[in-house]
């Protein structure tokens, strides 16, 4: 396939001129749906100067009411189409190449040779929809006597007209001479017998697979034959895992699709790096992407001792390029340089691609059997490219490049190994023709699925495919009925699983086969539909509980010299276990693009554009005028933030851009209310954002140093009185900034905004000369509310909603001190809290 797009591409430059065509980038768009359509031309014995004529005076009509503008489309082009058609094939067969229609097209010319030299009989097993090439093949045969077709058809489906599963054998029986002379006899009846047909709705792929290892259960060795037919063959890998765990007797006759594999994913994800390189760097998703796959993690970790440190900023800062400075400590070594060094013609990436599959065949430790299987093929496909680029004269750019590896890849199989005559049988819905078995289990017979539906990638329109006589999407229909019906036709017991929950493009619309089979019911036939559900094992709630090893601790200790955040220490207070799995083995949450803004990405683009806003007033006694200005600026700073973060969608669009509103409007409610407090006469001096602070606590853990380190967003003085705030992007109620015991922090992520509040005051007083501070928080989905204070109910000393003092602060740090003594005491394990919310 790859052969032929080079060569159709340089007839097509050839014919056209170079300044009339595509590039190759935009001709792999359009380019194998031509060659399909030229190889059905032929296969189907229609005349291509008359239909590529045709085809040409339509879209020459279509385009007078279009405003096409593609040169590859101009009138010229579709004037030139059978000449196109014509040095297309002549090139291929210059080359000793060939279409298969073009195959077709010389065994017809050299059949009559072929049966006057044979004496042998052919045989012709189990065919249903053939080509006009294969007709007239198979009745070449026929007619010398020394050939026989073996149809495989029931009498049900034969006699009644109006059933798709018999309408090509029918038409073959009606319509070529050898049977109008020699009629052939049905008399096949399995599919009037005995049957049990289950018609079963399941929400989602996964209970599907549930459901088909539920039914296998009891499954030992049996007479019966027993097959599980993928409708979906992304479902091979589920049901796999959810077969019985005593089963050993099944076997899988389909590859699995090497595409779809973690290994190719990140092979992907490394050449998108190649090809969205600019002098600015690498995209930074990308190379997130490059070492979040756990095998390069556990490699790179080895390389650079502080991975995890380099990965984290590099998650929390959405700048949207890498530069290769930044890169320095990860290209020292082979595959990091390999990995990281720019790349601008498609050989020469071909070649570090190479470079890079010996690197890693040489790391084969790394991965399991079926990536060490990946490695190979794509060694191979590199190679293939490699042979294709050499023999042609023109530029082939990396996304071109990129485009073809893919389109190879989706051929690809991994085969398993397996008794393909004993045991249950996993295929596909085409690895199952000319089979029989006892019992079936069919997944996804769904519409769209089974059958396929409309898909049809070809420039000829359905008028005129119906007039040539090429095939149409109905046709397609017809194959997938007998098919289905085929298989039917012998089995006993039968369960038909599809897809019941609606999503996406997905309607949750069961098949029109099942629909045939409860309305077209035959009474030899028990017929039954149900609706069911994912299945949820038992299981016993035991609480999770990690015992702390000297090992753990000495790793806390590493953590305490780096600095304990006020986000690490309230993860402790929520769970334990969750500090553990974060903090102590590493163990990140995947940060990957988003089609919409999460929590994060929205919080950092307020920050920033709060920061920018009051940045220019620092120290400054605050006007009303000031606001004005500040208020005009809100929607520019947002739309730049968002365009830096999403360079390739600069503009909102849909959630993203209702998002931005609210937060524009937030801003700005908040601003005109301190506005309106700044009018009234009351004075505020904004003296520090994201201001950094760092106490060290010597005295805590013999023997070890602690810092406690973290950003107070914002520090300012309201009528003489020094203040601390937070903002939250998130609502925050009021009774969460409430408390009465230090406990109220244990196992409660509604206090986390309360903890921070309190460390911020403690911190700032530790290390500056002030008596007391007021905190409090901003939110900016309560913006009218203007500053949220901490309260403190049944205080045993009277405070101010605010306030808190040098004894507030000493008895938070006796609290704080507890804290981190737990964390270091052996004695007390690491134990899920579950979700302990007021």
């Amino acid at each position: 396939q790859t052969h032929q797009l080079f060569t159709l591409y340089q007839v097509y430059v050839s014919l056209l001129g170079p300044e009339d065509c595509d590039d190759f980038a935009a001709f792999l768009s359009w380019g194998n749906r031509l060659i399909s359509d030229f190889n059905d031309l032929d296969a189907y014995r229609v005349h291509p100067e008359d239909i590529l004529t045709d085809l040409g005076e339509f879209y020459r009509i279509s385009a007078v009411f279009s405003d096409a503008s593609e040169s590859s489309f101009s009138p010229r082009f579709w004037s030139r189409l059978p000449e196109l058609y014509k040095m297309f094939e002549s090139a291929l067969l210059e080359d000793h190449w060939g279409t298969l229609g073009m195959l077709y097209k010389d065994t017809l010319d050299t059949l009559e040779i072929y049966l006057a030299h044979t004496t042998k009989t052919h045989y012709f097993i189990g065919f249903n929809a053939l080509n006009k090439a294969e007709q007239d093949l198979l009745q070449g045969f026929l007619v010398e006597q020394k050939g026989d077709v073996i149809w495989d058809l029931d009498q049900h489906f034969y006699k009644d007209r109006f059933h798709a599963a018999g309408r090509f054998i029918r038409d073959y029986q009606e319509n070529w001479p050898y049977y109008r002379q020699n009629p052939e006899h049905f008399n096949e009846t399995s599919f009037s017998g005995s049957k049990k047909i289950k018609a079963v709705g399941l929400p989602g792929n996964i209970a599907q697979a549930q459901y088909v290892g539920k039914l296998l259960e009891n499954e030992r060795e049996s007479a019966e034959t027993i097959a599980v037919i993928l409708g979906n063959e992304q479902l091979l890998l589920p049901v796999l895992a959810h077969l019985p765990v005593n089963s050993d007797h099944w076997n899988v006759t389909m590859g699995h699709t090497v595409e779809e594999l973690p290994i190719t994913q990140w092979f992907f994800s490394l050449i998108t790096l190649k090809v969205d390189y600019t002098e600015a760097g690498f995209n930074r998703e990308s190379v997130l992407r490059i070492f979040r796959f756990s095998p390069f993690h556990r490699w790179a970790s080895t390389t650079v001792d502080t991975l995890d440190e380099w990965l984290e900023d590099l998650a929390s800062n959405y700048s949207s390029r890498v530069s290769i400075e930044r890169l320095s400590s990860i290209t020292t070594s082979p595959i990091g340089d390999l990995l990281f060094r720019p790349i601008y013609n498609s050989k020469a990436l071909i070649q570090q691609l190479n470079e890079v599959l010996e690197q890693l065949t040489r790391e084969a430790n790394l991965f399991d059997s079926m990536s060490r299987a990946v490695l190979d093929v794509l060694k191979e496909l590199l190679a293939q490219i490699a042979i294709q680029l050499d023999a042609v004269s023109f530029d082939v750019s990396l996304a071109a490049f990129f485009h073809l590896l893919k389109e190879s890849i989706g051929f690809q199989t991994l085969d398993f190994k397996g008794d393909p005559i004993h045991g249950i049988q996993l295929m596909g819905m085409l690895e199952s023709r000319v089979l029989d078995f006892d019992r079936l289990i069919i997944t996804n017979v769904n519409e769209g699925i089974l059958p396929v539906g409309k898909n049809d990638q070809s420039f000829f329109p359905f008028s005129m495919k119906k007039k040539y006589g090429l095939p149409t999407f109905l046709d397609n229909d017809a194959i997938y009925t007998y098919h289905f019906y085929r298989l039917l036709q012998r089995a006993k017991e039968i369960y038909l699983l599809y897809n019941s929950k609606s999503e996406g493009l997905n309607a949750g619309e069961k098949s029109r086969f099942i629909r045939q089979l409860e309305l077209l019911k035959h009474t030899n036939h028990v017929f039954e539909d149900e609706q069911s559900s994912l299945f949820f094992p038992e299981i016993n709630a035991v609480q999770d509980e990690v015992v702390k090893t000297n090992k753990i601790v000495e790793h806390i200790g590493i953590l305490a010299q780096r600095g304990f955040s006020p986000t690490s220490l309230t993860t402790y207070l929520n769970d334990p276990m969750v500090f553990y799995e974060r903090y102590v083995l590493g163990i990140k949450d995947m940060d990957m693009p988003e089609k919409v803004m999460s929590a994060l990405i929205r919080g950092n683009i307020v920050h920033d554009c709060v920061e920018q806003l009051y940045t220019p007033y620092l120290g400054k006694v605050l006007c009303s005028p000031d606001y004005d200005k500040m208020l005009a600026l809100v929607p520019e700073i947002l739309a730049a933030l968002y365009a830096n973060m999403y360079p390739k969608t600069p503009r909102p669009k849909g959630e993203n851009y209702l998002i931005l509103k609210a937060y524009e409007r937030g801003i700005k409610q908040f601003l005109k209310g301190e506005q309106e407090l700044v009018a009234k006469g009351n004075e505020l001096i904004v003296l520090a954002l994201e201001k950094e602070f760092n106490v060290l606590m010597e005295d805590i853990v013999e023997g070890q140093k602690v810092n406690i380190r973290g950003k107070i967003d914002r520090v300012d003085r309201y009528n003489g009185v020094t203040r601390l705030l937070d903002y939250k992007t998130g609502k925050v109620e009021k009774n969460s900034l409430y408390w009465y015991h230090w406990e109220d922090f244990t196992g409660n992520y509604k206090k986390n905004p309360l903890f921070q509040l309190l460390l911020y005051a403690w911190a700032f007083l530790e290390r500056e000369s002030h008596s007391s501070v007021e905190i409090g928080i901003i939110s900016f989905k309560s913006p009218k509310a203007q500053v949220m204070p901490m309260v403190r109910k049944n205080s045993p000393i009277p405070v101010e909603p605010g306030k808190v003092d040098k004894d507030f602060a000493l008895e938070f740090r006796k609290y704080l001190s507890q804290l981190i003594r737990e964390l270091f005491d052996l004695e007390k394990s690491f134990v899920s809290l579950g979700d302990k919310v007021d």
